[in-house]
């Protein structure tokens, strides 16, 4: 069987990540969880994951992961998988060095570090840098994984997921212990269709694949 190989932001995962257990947590049988207390949920567990002080339009936060090409001025020129990006650093944001997280400013990071960056949108290819992490090595891909997406076709072992934020597709497997979600309540592994919009979770097996651990639904085609 042919597995795909997936390629996402460690940034993003964090925030995802994030948002996928305030989701969880707000998705109670009978609903009663209102919004706002979803979103005030979120905005600290972002705080928490993310280091993140002020967390504002969540819909606008974002990661890159890459490696420096330039520092000009208060702005990292940052490579990644799909091409060059801006990270703006503001007098609020953090930049740690890692192994340690020591603090550093952004006269100490060269070209040719790593960094997850993580902040605010201010286009396709510009970040406002809220926290930035730094390294002389590549960063480990990460062992867990959450997003939104809508599920573009479903086999006897997997789905294809089409993330919203764009990217490639993701080849998710599903196992017997894999969780079934609604905001109504519990579902079936049948009542996940080509089309609906989900929220997952999943970490990797054995075979370097991601085995999804919650699948919830949370828009029908």
């Amino acid at each position: 069987m042919k597995k795909s190989l997936i390629s996402l932001s460690f940034a993003l995962l964090l925030v995802l990540t994030a948002r996928s257990l305030v989701l969880a947590q707000s998705s109670t049988p009978s609903g009663t969880k209102n919004e706002e207390q979803v979103t005030e949920n979120l905005k600290a567990r972002l705080k928490q994951t993310v280091g993140i002080n002020e967390v504002g339009d969540t819909s606008q936060i974002r990661g890159y992961v890459g490696q420096v090409e330039d520092v000009i001025k208060n702005t990292l020129v940052v490579k990644d998988k799909d091409g060059k990006k801006n990270v703006a650093i503001g007098s609020d944001a953090t930049i740690v060095r890692s192994p340690g997280n020591a603090d550093i400013d952004i006269d100490s990071v060269r070209i040719d570090d790593y960094i997850i960056a993580m902040g605010y949108s201010k286009g396709d290819d510009e970040l406002e840098g809220k926290r930035v992490i730094v390294s002389e090595k590549p960063f480990a891909p990460p062992e867990k994984l959450a997003g939104i997406g809508k599920v573009s076709s479903i086999d006897k072992y997997a789905f294809m997921i089409t993330p919203r934020d764009g990217g490639d597709d993701i080849e998710l497997f599903f196992t017997k212990s894999t969780s079934y979600k609604s905001s109504e309540g519990s579902l079936d592994f049948k009542d996940i269709s080509p089309g609906d919009e989900v929220l997952f979770t999943a970490v990797r097996d054995q075979d370097n694949d991601w085995s999804a651990t919650i699948v919830m639904r949370i828009k029908q085609n």
